[in-house]
């Protein structure tokens, strides 16, 4: 299935298999070194920054990645994050962010949630 993406989005999704085992903080720690190492060897890829970018906003400010409105990589994503509430309950809120991106249009009439 990660075969399926654009360069940046497989790389993003590769590392991210790579964070299995991670807790939250973990996996958002880890985006920033590599936004960090990737800037510091001056072969930054702004594609994939930006994905990791959006990892950090989703784990620490629940913000939607806009990566995950790919149908698949939101699967993979909820997926991934599943695995790790299996262990770290804090990825119940990421994801619950991705799940309300899942049900597609936004709930009108009603601003319970």
């Amino acid at each position: 299935m990660v075969n399926d993406f654009s360069p940046d989005v497989h790389n993003l999704l590769v590392f991210l298999q790579n964070m299995q085992g991670k807790t939250v903080p973990e996996i958002s720690q880890a985006c920033a070194q590599k936004i960090r190492h990737m800037e510091l060897t001056g072969d930054p890829d702004r594609a994939l920054v930006e994905h990791l970018k959006s990892m950090i906003l989703l784990i620490r400010h629940l913000r939607r990645p806009p990566v995950a409105r790919n149908e698949k990589v939101r699967h993979f994503l909820i997926e991934f994050f599943s695995k790790v509430q299996e262990y770290d309950r804090r990825a119940k809120h990421v994801l619950e962010v991705l799940q309300k991106m899942d049900s597609g249009k936004p709930q009108t009439g009603s601003s319970a949630g």
